[in-house]
């Protein structure tokens, strides 16, 4: 299976838990984040929407979706996000 395969799959199951996936351009150094760091960042953002910087390969698209999905259902369950967003990275590995 291919990492777009793999991407694509991934997409899907975020899409059955609400969650919306959008490729932009310009993310400045971020490979993607959640609604909660893009609007607290200055970008704008729907709700429960998830942004991935569309000039990566289809491997760093796929790792950043399941980064940003595991930060999301650590922050939903109430964990603040640099907690969150540091179990993601180990949970990468």
């Amino acid at each position: 299976m291919t990492f777009k395969d793999r991407f694509r799959n991934l997409a899907n199951e975020a899409r059955k838990k609400g969650l919306h996936v959008h490729f932009v351009r310009n993310l400045k150094d971020y490979a993607g984040m959640n609604w909660k760091i893009a609007r607290s960042m200055g970008y704008s953002c729907a709700p429960k929407t998830i942004l991935i910087a569309s000039n990566m390969t289809w491997e760093t698209k796929y790792r950043t979706l399941r980064h940003e999905l595991v930060e999301v259902g650590l922050m939903k369950s109430g964990m603040k996000y640099w907690p969150a967003h540091c179990r993601a990275l180990k949970s990468e590995r």
